[in-house]
């Protein structure tokens, strides 16, 4: 356990034995000490270990709108935001609310959209960002990032955000009050849900919201997902959703990859 210990400066005193201390709270180990004057301990409580950091938050960044990218194919750019890297192709002529965000599940990342051609298939028609944002990143960490894209030319807001599986916290958490659902659509104008399991925890007023703040919802399980089957038909229930089963498992737009991407653009209204 660790608790809080002094740090001390000494300034002189008319007593040579005596020394007057400052008391500065840090964070270490316990570790005995002597002195020849006690020194009362501050009644400070860490509220967490120095060396672990909580694993359902992930740490809000300062507006940084420099855009750092060096070319990685004909197609598209590979860029970094704020350390996290991320792949962009800014192709989008058509209506507001077409660019599209693909964030990806926790055993994956944006080399799984590369690997299976779904960038190069979006980036013919729209302006796309496939992003390594940490699945534990809640709506204030994706707003952060959203207001950075914006403000570097990256993308134009409102978006449409792909969530597969984890990811969804991104937009449940909205829901669940991280952040003002009153902002939401002034950044996402529609969200793609690919079977992001914790939509069965949320309630049926959070998920109506989305009813509510005009956010459309097209919601893509694979037909041997059980689980994420009874994804869609909830959301499908609670917020209106639009839901489409292709062929495949959990991460359906890796079996499926064409018809997925043809999906959403058809979804959008994006002239393919």
């Amino acid at each position: 356990s660790f608790a809080p210990a002094p740090t001390s400066t000494s300034s002189p005193s008319s007593n040579p034995t005596e020394s007057t201390t400052t008391v500065v709270p840090t964070y270490f180990p316990t570790i005995a000490m002597s002195s020849s004057r006690p020194t009362p301990q501050p009644s400070v409580k860490p509220t967490a270990s120095p060396t672990s950091a909580p694993t359902d938050s992930v740490p809000l960044t300062p507006l940084v709108v420099s855009k750092q990218c060096e070319p990685y194919s004909d197609t598209f750019d590979l860029c970094t935001d704020n350390g996290v890297p991320y792949y962009h192709c800014d192709r989008n002529k058509d209506k507001l609310g077409t660019d599209i965000l693909l964030l990806h599940g926790a055993s994956f990342s944006k080399e799984n959209w590369r690997r299976k051609d779904i960038i190069d298939d979006l980036c013919q028609h729209v302006t796309v960002v496939a992003s390594d944002l940490s699945v534990w990143a809640k709506s204030d960490v994706l707003i952060s990032m959203l207001d950075r894209f914006e403000a570097a030319g990256v993308m134009r807001l409102p978006i449409t955000v792909i969530t597969p599986s984890a990811s969804g916290r991104s937009i449940l958490s909205w829901l669940q009050g991280v952040s003002s659902i009153d902002d939401m659509p002034k950044y996402v104008k529609t969200w793609v849900p690919v079977a992001p399991y914790t939509v069965l925890s949320a309630t049926d007023a959070q998920l109506s919201a989305l009813i509510e703040q005009d956010v459309r919802v097209l919601a893509i399980n694979g037909d041997r997902d059980k689980s994420g089957g009874q994804v869609s038909e909830r959301l499908g229930d609670a917020a209106d959703a639009e839901v489409v089963v292709l062929d495949g498992g959990h991460a359906v737009y890796l079996s499926s990859p064409k018809e997925f991407s043809e999906t959403v653009l058809d979804f959008l209204g994006v002239e393919q």
